[in-house]
């Protein structure tokens, strides 16, 4: 692997004036204490993140779409598949209580914001790429799970947030590190990519639990399993984006190389990164 990140990314530390603005905005209405990786990625091409923060921001106040975003991040076959680790045995890799939960926490974070990343990208991108949406058809669906809801707290506003912790760079990583880190960062893979996921970086915190994530999940992986359910994930996400409805300016506020150019990062993002850590994200909070 490469110590240099190979994904151009304006890092939240570098941000400033609308930009910054823009990133306190996404942790604020994502309750998470991070701004992923796509988001800043988008960043880096000219008028694009405004304009997709426009267009999937209003999908995170709607209730349907926060249950929707909740059950995708379940992964509910790997319930039979993954057991968890003897506290005990955690203890022996320097993983105590403290550290056990600072991990749920962060795991917790990153499930939150991919399954939700997932389907409102899928969305945007559908829309960049000339996809119809069936506003109707979702009013419809949605109408009476949302009615029934009434007064509900949606779970953005309920959910309680992990502490934030500075994200390691590449370059700052021993070799050992990162070489279980490009590891892990292939389990699940259904197409090649350069990404590599922030939450592996964010889990260098803790490298005795990189390493038993690594080890305990190699079987699945081998088995194609995980790669399975990263493609039945993406399955259904883009399944229930198709229905969502549409929000911001028409995509042809945008100039025509930078439209280009978020219709292609947000495909393989969807595509090649965030389905597959959703499933990721998962597998590991069942380790704990």
């Amino acid at each position: 692997m490469r110590a240099a990140d190979p994904v151009p990314a304006i890092a939240e530390a570098d941000a400033t004036g609308e930009l910054a603005d823009l990133y306190e905005d996404i942790r604020q209405t994502l309750n998470v204490p991070f701004v992923n990786l796509v988001w800043r990625h988008l960043a880096t091409i000219p008028g694009v993140l405004p304009w997709t923060w426009a267009a999937v921001k209003p999908l995170y106040a709607m209730l349907a779409f926060d249950r929707a975003a909740d059950a995708l991040a379940r992964v509910p076959a790997l319930d039979t598949l993954i057991e968890p680790c003897l506290p005990e045995a955690l203890t022996l890799i320097n993983l105590g209580e403290s550290e056990r939960q600072a991990i749920t926490a962060m795991l917790a974070d990153y499930g939150h914001a991919n399954a939700r990343a997932l389907l409102a990208l899928l969305a945007a991108g559908a829309r960049l790429d000339g996809g119809d949406i069936d506003d109707a058809a979702y009013a419809a669906e949605t109408a009476g799970s949302e009615a029934g809801a009434a007064g509900e707290t949606t779970p953005a506003t309920a959910r309680t947030p992990g502490a934030a912790l500075p994200l390691p760079g590449l370059d700052t990583l021993s070799p050992a590190t990162l070489k279980v880190i490009d590891v892990l960062n292939s389990y699940g893979q259904i197409a090649d990519t350069a990404i590599v996921a922030s939450l592996y970086r964010h889990l260098a915190h803790w490298p005795g639990f990189l390493a038993l994530a690594c080890t305990v999940l190699a079987r699945p992986q081998r088995d194609g399993v995980l790669a399975a359910e990263v493609r039945s994930t993406l399955e259904q996400a883009r399944s229930i984006a198709a229905r969502l409805p549409r929000f911001g300016e028409a995509p042809d506020r945008l100039a025509a190389e930078a439209r280009e150019a978020a219709a292609a990062s947000l495909n393989a993002f969807t595509g090649q990164a965030i389905s597959r850590m959703v499933v990721m994200g998962a597998a590991m909070q069942r380790l704990l």
